[in-house]
């Protein structure tokens, strides 16, 4: 919804803008629930790595009465780190099997009538109760965790999976590549009726494929400026434009493959909770929608013990390169490393970036083509913001916004949704705005039809429902705006302002409007009170953010099969086939080397290998 705006003010100063950044992270991003962890004032020690292996290969059990709390679960993708991060050794990635799955709502549609958001809220959850998050918000996607829950939600897992002609694995992922690209192909639709109603959704399952941890203490280290660097440099670049991942609190995101988590310590926390569902100080488990009265007692796993899974991970060696003995083959490796690079594949695998040498990163996000959409978007990318003083209108009731989206506990990890909600144009009926436009009105020769609000009711006749498309695009800019509940005037028409008086303790200006309207041979002149707020006025770049990708990381990329976010493609080939979006020409001008150019790319990839295997440590179960 679209609404225009009279007497907008925008802050000019210094201050006012800082102000502004200020309001930003304190107001719009107040919902964020990851607070720093600090680094131990000693440092990472023998004894904290030591303890934090022991538990990346803990095996958790539910109900843990040493600590009061419920253990694993309800919900979770695995019983233990090492569960999913096992390819060639501990910490590494997880074949295509361990994938996490998400299901986001593409389309939704009701129809048979004016739509409240209490129908709403009771169809769509039919589809799944996860889709509905605290408060009665509803969010367009919805973490479908491996294991755990009641009974009931067992059977709604199991029912969505069941529309997908396409094979799981016991571990809960697709079995393999090719299934995973199976999974991808083919909506879920679905479609109920309740009473009038009528509910049509057309979903799709996405998949994020385990992601290997070696070296994740260097690039836990590289400064925001190399990023930055990064992106300035590509500013100027006819086809890649990379951008960092800018989060609620200001940093840039490192981790996850929407770079949605900063360093490692967020990392090492935020898993510990949605994948294991392990409860920490800072992360709420994921909890079971079919049973929201259930309530862990305690924290599973205490703050100490997440920073020794973080200095654990931080102290897994970075992986090399392992050069071919024969002359010959090395010389198609150094061939393979040049045309690497001048085909453009450096402009975003960048060898080096800060401390993290060898990385084959630039850490910014890429718009990487349709095929690889995920609704689970990433954070959208803020321009600019301002302060502007905005009238309140009686037809808008609907001006708050969300800059990124509604995390959420079941699905924070994989990133923001999309708000379902019936706004303005969606829910307001034209019976309830006639109210203001009576059908008839007055007029100095008697009264006559209000065209306005007979039209308003004929749209009403043609087009009841509720309608819902999952955006491409972050809204180009939104409103951020005070809690207030003083009546709204209606502000449409020209007004006169005879006096202003700031009360700063609320931060409103109260114009007098005066209005004057001819009755008979007599001018009569009203007062009205018109509620001025001060608002945030965000806008974003309007960058494709289902699209937008973290570069991955290439060392060790030889021994961690399946590739791409969900694990699509089997080998490297293919993985560069299905680069498209920024990289199409990348790609295109790969495939277009003769043969032995192209195999000796892939020679090149494949000296990247993962660091010498740690052996597993023997870890009692708790």
């Amino acid at each position: 919804m679209k609404t225009k705006f009279a007497w907008v003010k925008s802050a000019s100063t210094k201050a006012a803008a800082g102000k502004a950044l200020a309001m930003l992270t304190a107001a719009l991003f107040v919902s964020s629930s990851v607070e720093l962890l600090a680094v131990s004032p000693a440092g990472p020690t023998p004894a904290s790595v030591a303890l934090g292996k022991r538990l990346f290969e803990q095996r958790w059990v539910s109900q843990n009465p040493r600590l009061g709390s419920d253990g694993l679960g309800p919900l979770f993708n695995s019983d233990s780190c090492l569960g999913c991060h096992n390819q060639g050794g501990v910490g590494g990635g997880g074949e295509a099997k361990f994938n996490a799955k998400t299901v986001g709502i593409e389309k939704l549609q009701i129809v048979g009538g004016d739509v409240s958001p209490d129908i709403l809220a009771a169809m769509v959850k039919s589809l799944h109760p996860g889709f509905e998050i605290a408060g009665g918000t509803l969010i367009n996607t919805c973490a479908i965790s491996h294991f755990g829950g009641s009974n009931l939600y067992d059977a709604g897992r199991s029912k969505l999976l069941s529309t997908l002609p396409a094979e799981f694995a016991d571990e809960g992922g697709s079995a393999n590549a090719s299934e995973v690209r199976r999974a991808n192909a083919f909506p879920i639709t679905y479609q109920t009726k309740s009473g009038d109603y009528t509910l049509t959704v057309q979903a799709r399952l996405f998949q994020r494929n385990t992601t290997a941890l070696y070296g994740a203490g260097l690039l836990d280290q590289v400064p925001d400026l190399a990023i930055k660097q990064q992106a300035n440099a590509q500013k100027k670049h006819p086809e890649i434009s990379g951008r960092p991942s800018t989060l609620r609190d200001g940093r840039f995101g490192k981790f996850g493959w929407r770079g949605n988590l900063a360093s490692l310590i967020d990392f090492t926390d935020q898993a510990c909770a949605n994948e294991v569902g392990l409860r920490t100080n800072r992360r709420p488990q994921p909890s079971d929608p079919t049973n929201p009265s259930y309530r862990n007692p305690a924290v599973d796993i205490s703050t100490d013990q997440v920073r020794a899974m973080r200095d654990f991970l931080a102290a897994l060696p970075a992986p090399s390169r392992r050069v071919p003995a024969e002359p010959e083959d090395q010389l198609q490796v150094r061939q393979g490393e040049q045309l690497f690079a001048s085909v453009g594949c450096a402009v975003c695998h960048v060898p080096n970036l800060g401390p993290a040498t060898g990385a084959y990163t630039d850490l910014l996000l890429h718009e990487m083509g349709a095929v690889s959409m995920d609704l689970n978007h990433a954070e959208p990318y803020v321009r600019d913001v301002s302060l502007e003083r905005v009238p309140r209108l009686l037809s808008s009731r609907q001006l708050t916004g969300d800059a990124t989206g509604t995390e959420t506990v079941m699905g924070a990890y994989y990133g923001p949704s999309t708000e379902i909600q019936v706004t303005t144009d969606q829910f307001d009926s034209p019976q309830a705005f006639s109210r203001d436009l009576p059908v008839q009105r007055e007029t100095t020769s008697g009264y006559r039809p209000n065209r306005r609000a007979l039209a308003a009711q004929r749209l009403f006749r043609r087009s009841p429902g509720f309608e819902f498309v999952a955006p491409q695009y972050p809204s180009e800019t939104i409103l951020v705006t005070p809690k207030s509940t003083e009546k709204i005037l209606d502000a449409s028409k020209s007004t006169k302002v005879d006096k202003i008086v700031v009360d700063s303790s609320i931060n409103r200006e109260e114009f007098t409007r005066s209005t004057t309207s001819l009755v008979g041979d007599f001018h009569d002149t009203t007062d009205q009170t018109l509620m001025m707020d001060t608002y945030l006025r965000v806008r974003f770049e309007p960058t494709k953010f289902n699209e937008e990708w973290r570069t991955p990381p290439l060392w060790g990329v030889a021994d961690s099969a399946p590739y791409m976010h969900d694990g699509r493609a089997e080998t490297l080939l293919e993985a560069i086939t299905m680069h498209d979006g920024e990289a199409a020409g990348t790609r295109d001008r790969f495939l277009t080397l003769p043969k032995s150019g192209r195999d000796a790319v892939l020679a090149f990839l494949e000296t990247m290998v993962a660091p010498v295997a740690q052996p597993l440590t023997s870890v009692a179960t708790r």
